[in-house]
């Protein structure tokens, strides 16, 4: 179940990511606009990833013993935070990050659900 929500916070962010800049390019409207761009929003979006991140992965890897899925989850998170970071280029390695989140995220689900609770 985590899994699925924090696939969808990643989908959500890249949602945002990838709609974001052609709504603020409309112009036409305003206040939705300034919401979008703004830096709180960027936040709003990140805590809930990092946070199931947190949750979902380790107890996942304690299940499943794959290293996969962490990879893909810390990749996704540092790209994410480079996308915070490089300005220029935000949308670029917040795509990228979104979607190696939503890949870590699904491998841990099919990795749980693939191989029984190891003691």
């Amino acid at each position: 179940m985590k899994d699925h929500v924090a696939s969808l916070c990643s989908g959500l962010c890249l949602l945002h990511c990838l709609l974001a800049p052609f709504v603020i390019a409309l112009g036409g409207l305003g206040i939705i606009s300034s919401i979008l761009s703004s830096e709180w929003v960027h936040i709003l979006l990140v805590i809930p990833v990092v946070i199931l991140v947190l949750l979902s992965i380790p107890s996942g890897y304690l299940q499943h013993r794959h290293y996969l899925p962490g990879l893909l989850a810390i990749s996704g998170l540092l790209s994410v935070f480079g996308g915070l970071w490089f300005e220029e280029q935000e949308v670029i390695f917040t795509a990228a990050g979104s979607l190696l989140l939503i890949a870590g995220h699904q491998s841990n689900r099919y990795f749980s659900l693939a191989r029984p609770v190891v003691a």
